[in-house]
């Protein structure tokens, strides 16, 4: 499978996104990959087979499109500049009816969560303007849960595996032609919260 090495130019930390849209921090043990429940079903990228993706004007953003009903969810994925050497992954629904965004983070040892930035392993990780409206997490695959309407509501009660198995999946709701960004930070220091 190929993928697309991303981050700011000049950042001494990058990351990888799959032919299928997954993004791999490439001195990370985790991943983020995000799926669409709409109307009619959920559609995952990883074995969907109306995914195309391809570079925005040969820069380093990859483009990674799915078909859903009317239209496609488009996910952007791209590096920033600054301190927190920090990636941008941003997904649009581009078509007539809202769905639901699914951003999974997989193979972590431990999983929290503080307002809107899930820390993965322990470091402030991934940051979303508003706290995701459901969430499932698992040892393994937490598919079945979220496919079923089981996800959860409320607090997320921070999770922990030593084998570092862990997923969570948070679901965020997204209107016709909204968007959802989130940051992802690469760095492995301490740093201020991220802005989105």
């Amino acid at each position: 499978m190929t993928a697309t090495v991303v981050g700011a130019l000049g950042a001494r930390h990058q990351a990888c996104v799959d032919a299928r849209g997954a993004l791999q921090p490439l001195d990370a043990s985790w991943s983020l990959a995000w799926s669409i429940g709409a109307d009619d079903r959920w559609r995952d990228p990883a074995d969907d087979p109306t995914v195309r993706q391809h570079l925005v004007d040969a820069a380093p953003v990859v483009r990674t499109a799915l078909r859903v009903p009317g239209g496609d969810a488009v996910a952007h994925v791209y590096g920033v500049g600054g301190p927190d050497e920090a990636l941008v992954v941003e997904v649009a629904n581009e078509s007539p009816a809202p769905f639901v965004v699914a951003l999974t983070v997989r193979g972590a040892h431990e999983v929290a969560v503080e307002d809107a930035t899930v820390l993965v392993d322990g470091r402030a990780s991934v940051r979303t303007a508003r706290p995701a409206l459901r969430w499932a997490v698992a040892t393994g695959s937490t598919a079945d849960v979220v496919r079923s309407g089981g996800a959860s509501r409320g607090p997320f009660p921070p999770v922990a595996d030593r084998a570092g198995g862990l997923e969570a999946t948070f679901l965020h709701p997204l209107a016709h032609r909204a968007r959802l960004s989130c940051v992802v930070r690469l760095t492995s220091r301490d740093a201020p919260d991220l802005a989105v």
